[in-house]
């Protein structure tokens, strides 16, 4: 009795302590991939799908995120992606993580159905009192694969492991319908089977399969391979097999199934007859990477020589015949290999609708994912039957577990990063186009610019009919640094002719032709696109811009609105609307844009620079400067960035501050004109904060002799504002307003200090009083000017600038120049002044940093 109980707690705890053993092998052996990029599909998917970026868990919603965008009918995945961005947004860590959690949850739904399986009639007695630890072990051996490597670290085949894993939960649940005597509860199995293969269905066509293998499951098991019952029952079953099949079909491929078939060879480089012959040699090459399964047989990207007839290559004929002989092999094998027979034909048939006549790429090692798993089974099955000790067999599963585990994490290494994925593609498959391009994208990600066009160029070369590949080159070339925009618009036309279906190379091409001017040709260029799909939000996004670069922001405000009603979550198009808005000098709106494009997109530095410039152009010095430190912080060696930062530090006070960025940033690139720049203007701040300085400390000598010396606090005091301390400034012109309270020059000067430190109200009291005194301080009048123009209140500059030309001022060269002046300047009254010949002199480097 004791020994019963022991037995039974030990089946209660074998459940929750395999499914934790397959969660912690799985995260430790796929951990190093976790903070990998996105690859290929995952880009459309996810990254650029803008359907799944839910904010709110609304119906609406999520529907959405299920059945619009890419593969609409494969909706459970793509919910789940939606779910993901929910709770995380876009890190490819958490996707990553859920892939690896959903593999070790199908791992355990694979170890049920083989612990169900060992135990089905017509299997070996002796393995019975074995099969958990051989469910298992094949289980987790499956789990380990390197070949499983693609499904899981490719964060897109999550369709891939969720259609397994309700496949193999139906077959679970039709098992133990079939094997329950109450009523009840086998209605309750057959219905979660049902609900299974509907969320297998919905998460990849292949689970079509499911029914025909349910039916040959009851013949092989149930029905102990009795022809008479399949002559009786087999149709009816088949029937409604077929209706499950033709269903997904009719999802997958529409009502012209024909079409939809001949379709996808429009744009391969092989035909249906040379897919189907060439995929008998892909089935054996599947094979072999499951016996050896090495890190470096496997390949995100093969390059697989066609077969164009039966004989060329003469392995195509072996491999056909291989492949026949095996389909073949259960007629004779089954009576006696019940379970092996069963195997061979779950293998061929769950791999028979990838690896036949539909039009998809020539090889995936993905697709090996469900077929592979009684393959496993077997080798377990294999070992425990060549060593009658069974210690001596579960050990030898451990070392092919160990052995396993540590090829996929060394093939993780692979997909931890785009480059060296794409390197590793590169190496395995030389001659193929794809992994160059992609490898070349990859670099120019990086800033490796000069690597990526010579990978770039050679994609090229390989294969000059790829679209991608002229497509890829066009984005190189145009790239600042680079500064190819001739030859990236020959290479986007180039894609163009080659993928007339493509829109991208469109819209591409037209915007590096604005970039050169020639907004005719932009326009004309990009008008069949906008003809043909006016509701896509990139087309209406590349015309806003276009108009952007011809300095018409209210049509392109049109056109980006269009784009936003399209694609409410896209970064770009709230940053080309705060562009357009700045272009208007609506500063606040244009600021809230550009926030709202960094909210989406936290890592752009662009949006986060130019949401900056729309604060400091309505004064906000402070939060300007924290954005420009920010966005230096994202792209430390922008010296354009960097040079901005060091004008803010300066503005707010901060000059030491303002040296060091200027250091920074002359130390990026020594040869560039800007770097150069930014090391005089460095210079020249240093040189004039170690005069200042230099001169407050005799200053502060001098007044402790005399201190009632209001020109000496008042020279002091601007001293002290060169240096940064405002403070100590203010002390000082306080005092020497104390001693002379008729000087407007310390009143002005505290109300310069008031607007350094963005107290405007104060600012302009302590101007106004300068003017009490005078009412014709130039200086007053001035610096009110500016305080208007650095709040944006156009009108009101416009008026003291006015006042201040009627007192005589003729200083243009300081207008033209001044920092807080840079809103008056782009008023219609400056311009007028401007173009009517009223500013002189000779116009001086502007120097917003000394």
């Amino acid at each position: 009795m004791k020994e019963e109980h022991v037995a039974l707690r030990h089946d209660r705890l074998f459940g929750p302590a395999a499914l934790l053993i397959l969660i912690l092998a799985a995260f430790a052996c796929y951990q190093n991939a976790l903070d990998g990029p996105f690859f290929l599909d995952d880009g459309d998917h996810l990254g650029d799908n803008r359907y799944i970026r839910v904010t709110s868990l609304s119906p609406n919603a999520l529907c959405d995120a299920a059945f619009l965008g890419p593969s609409p009918n494969r909706p459970v995945p793509k919910l789940t992606f939606a779910l993901d961005y929910y709770r995380a947004g876009l890190s490819t860590r958490n996707f990553r993580a859920v892939n690896v959690a959903l593999h070790a949850a199908t791992a355990f739904m694979a170890c049920l159905l083989l612990f169900l399986v060992l135990g089905a009639p017509g299997t070996a007695e002796r393995l019975h009192k074995n099969r958990r630890t051989i469910a298992f072990c094949a289980a987790l051996l499956w789990m380990l694969s390197p070949v499983q490597t693609q499904s899981v670290s490719y964060i897109v085949q999550r369709m891939n492991i969720l259609a397994a894993f309700f496949y193999l939960s139906a077959f679970v649940a039709y098992i133990k319908a079939r094997s329950s005597a109450r009523a009840g509860f086998r209605a309750a199995w057959f219905t979660l089977c049902g609900l299974c293969a509907l969320l297998a269905a919905g998460s990849k066509e292949n689970a079509a399969m499911l029914p025909f293998f349910l039916l040959l499951y009851e013949w092989f098991f149930f029905q102990d391979l009795d022809t008479g019952w399949l002559k009786r029952r087999g149709a009816a079953y088949f029937l409604l097999s077929m209706v499950f099949l033709l269903a997904v079909g009719l999802v997958a491929m529409g009502l012209h199934p024909v079409q939809s078939l001949a379709g996808p060879y429009q744009v391969r480089n092989f035909t249906m007859a040379e897919r189907l012959l060439t995929q008998a040699r892909v089935v054996v090459h599947y094979l072999s990477i499951l016996v050896a399964p090495l890190p470096e047989r496997l390949n995100f990207d093969h390059d697989f020589p066609l077969s164009t007839g039966l004989f060329s290559p003469v392995t195509t004929f072996f491999s056909a015949l291989f492949i026949f002989s095996a389909a073949l092999s259960p007629l004779f094998l089954a009576r006696r290999h019940r379970l092996l027979s069963f195997s061979i034909l779950w293998f061929f048939g769950n791999l028979v609708m990838e690896s036949s006549v539909i039009g998809l790429e020539m090889v995936f090692e993905h697709r090996l994912y469900l077929p592979s798993l009684f393959f496993f089974l077997a080798v377990v099955m294999a070992i425990f039957s060549v060593f009658k000790n069974s210690r001596r067999a579960v050990v030898l599963c451990i070392i092919l577990v160990l052995a396993s585990g540590l090829g996929t994490r060394v093939r993780n290494e692979a997909w931890a990063g785009s480059i060296s994925m794409w390197q590793d593609a590169v190496k395995k498959s030389p001659q193929k186009a794809r992994p160059r391009y992609s490898l070349a994208v990859a670099l120019y990600r990086e800033g490796r610019l000069a690597e990526a066009e010579g990978e770039a160029r050679k994609a090229v070369k390989l294969d000059p009919l790829d679209p991608d590949a002229w497509f890829n080159l066009g984005r190189i070339l145009e790239h600042p640094d680079i500064d190819k925009l001739t030859e990236a618009v020959a290479a986007y036309r180039e894609a163009v002719r080659l993928g007339p279906r493509d829109y991208m190379p469109l819209i591409n091409c037209s915007f590096a032709l604005a970039k050169l001017g020639n907004f005719d040709k932009a326009r004309a260029t990009l008008a069949p696109a906008l003809k043909a799909s006016p509701g896509d939000p990139l087309v209406q996004l590349t015309a806003g811009r276009i108009l952007l670069h011809e300095k018409k922001p209210e049509k392109a405000l049109n056109h980006l609105r269009l784009a936003q009603a399209q694609a409410p979550d896209m970064a770009l198009v709230y940053e080309s609307m705060g562009t357009a808005l700045a272009q208007l000098y609506l500063y606040r709106k244009a600021g809230e844009n550009f926030e709202k494009a960094a909210q989406l997109d936290p890592e752009n530095a662009s949006a986060l620079s130019n949401w900056g410039h729309s604060l400091y152009r309505l004064g906000r010095y402070r939060e300007a400067k924290a954005l420009y430190a920010k966005a230096v912080s994202l792209d430390p060696e922008n010296v354009d960035a960097l040079l901005t930062l060091a004008v803010m530090e300066n503005l707010t006070g901060r000059p030491l501050s303002a040296i060091s960025v200027y250091k920074r940033a002359s130390a990026v690139d020594p040869l560039n004109p800007l770097c150069k720049t930014a090391e005089k203007r460095g210079l020249r701040l240093e040189a004039r904060y170690g005069a200042a300085r230099a001169s407050a400390e005799k200053l502060a000598a001098s007044l402790k002799t005399n201190p009632a010396n209001p020109a000496a606090l008042l020279e002091l005091g601007v001293n002290l504002e060169r240096m940064g301390d405002y403070k100590g400034a203010i002390n000082a012109y306080l005092a020497a307003e104390r001693l002379a309270p008729k000087v407007g020059e310390i009143k002005n000067n505290l109300g310069l200090i008031a607007m350094k430190e963005e107290n405007y109200p104060r600012a302009r009291e302590y101007f106004s009083a300068a003017l009490a005194l005078n009412e014709k301080n130039m200086a007053a009048i001035y610096n009110l000017m500016c305080l208007y123009s650095r709040t944006n209140d156009r009108d009101s500059a416009v008026k003291w600038l006015k006042r201040l030309l009627a007192e005589g001022f003729s200083d243009y060269a300081l207008v033209s120049h001044d920092t807080d002046l840079e809103n008056l300047r782009e008023t219609d009254y400056y311009r007028g002044l401007v173009h009517g010949g009223q500013e002189t002199g000779q116009a001086l480097e502007m120097d917003q940093g000394a």
